[in-house]
């Protein structure tokens, strides 16, 4: 899993602060990760959602190397947050469900980021990028002649589904890569009725956020 790190302020194009830690950091096992101070005083902690999968611990671990005070001003994002920043000389710091899904730092329904994953792993919501719609205008993009605008952002998988053609309930693509996946376009449903939203070996997440908000899913 790619993430990428970058400054959260621009004037004019400055230099960019790519942090990379000086080694590759492992991610922290959830129960030595400190628990927030409003935690402390608990007997039981709520346990957190499985995200061994996902990138959130990976996270937590690249900021206690390069940041353990958390007070250094920096931005996260998948190589979708970076290309917009870039493209809109960093006027906009955003990503979409599709990719934010696979964070590990959103509510299960992707309504919100997960408050409880944010303060266990002390990950600064404020680093986070803001959700946008997969597709729907963005910003121009001002480092380009003309200032063209991004109008989309839409994960590999989802991309890959309906670029396959998966776009009725029930049809289904497989990829094959660094590992297999079969995904299948679960259409126009909530969250709790996708197919495998409440399967421990199935992964349920957003295919794409249209213009007027209407999410569908996938289960994979």
């Amino acid at each position: 899993m790619v993430f990428s790190f970058f400054k959260k302020k621009l004037e004019k194009m400055p230099e960019r602060e790519v942090v990379r830690p000086k080694a590759a950091v492992a991610p922290k096992p959830l129960e030595s990760v400190p628990p927030a101070p409003e935690e402390e005083a608990r007997k039981a902690p709520e346990p957190l959602p499985d995200l061994d999968r996902l990138g959130s611990p990976y996270l937590a671990g690249i900021l206690d190397a390069v940041d353990p005070e958390r007070r250094r001003d920096l931005c996260f994002g998948t190589p979708d947050s970076w290309i917009v920043w870039q493209l809109t000389e960093g006027a906009h710091h955003v990503s979409d469900l599709t990719n934010a899904a696979i964070w590990g730092l959103l509510l299960p329904d992707g309504s919100h980021y997960d408050v409880a994953v944010l303060d266990r792993l002390r990950i600064p919501a404020s680093m986070l990028p803001r959700i946008v719609d997969s597709s729907g205008h963005i910003g121009p993009a001002t480092a380009l002649d003309g200032a063209p605008p991004v109008c989309s952002i839409v994960g590999d998988q989802q991309a890959s589904l309906i670029g396959q053609g998966c776009v009725r309930p029930g049809t289904a693509k497989v990829t094959f890569g660094t590992g297999g996946k079969i995904a299948v376009f679960a259409g126009y449903v909530g969250f709790d009725n996708a197919p495998g939203g409440s399967a421990q070996d199935k992964v349920t997440s957003q295919a794409v956020i249209t213009a007027n908000g209407r999410p569908t899913y996938y289960a994979s």
